[in-house]
């Protein structure tokens, strides 16, 4: 199923800063995000296209403690849901994005999710 995903990371503050894979393994997914876990800064995206995705970031770069936030979105506007979980850490969010790179059709299942508005 990987081929029809791409992955694309940036704002590191630890190399590497930025990157973008077409086809991405489970492996590359996981590598990514956990390297993620360990910088002050950024994000990872995993898409479908500019409408269907699942993103991970750090939830406040003042607190990288504090953990990171994971959205996804499939389709519109009225379809932007983030984890409810105020934080979570790296792997949990692994989790998540391979349950996304998985099924992308079922992460509404592994939630709890709230619809962000706007």
């Amino acid at each position: 199923m990987s081929g029809k995903f791409v992955l694309q990371w940036g704002e590191f503050d630890l190399e590497p800063t930025e990157g973008y894979v077409e086809g991405p393994t489970r492996d590359d997914v996981r590598s990514i995000v956990l390297h993620l876990g360990l910088c002050e800064n950024g994000f990872v995206v995993l898409a479908q296209s500019e409408s269907k995705f699942i993103q991970t970031g750090i939830a406040d770069p003042e607190e990288p403690e504090a953990g990171l936030v994971v959205q996804y979105r499939d389709g519109g506007n009225d379809k932007h849901f983030q984890l409810n979980d105020e934080f979570v850490d790296a792997a949990r969010a692994v989790e998540m994005l391979l349950a996304y790179f998985d099924d992308p059709k079922t992460i509404g299942e592994k939630g709890p999710w709230v619809r962000i508005e706007g």
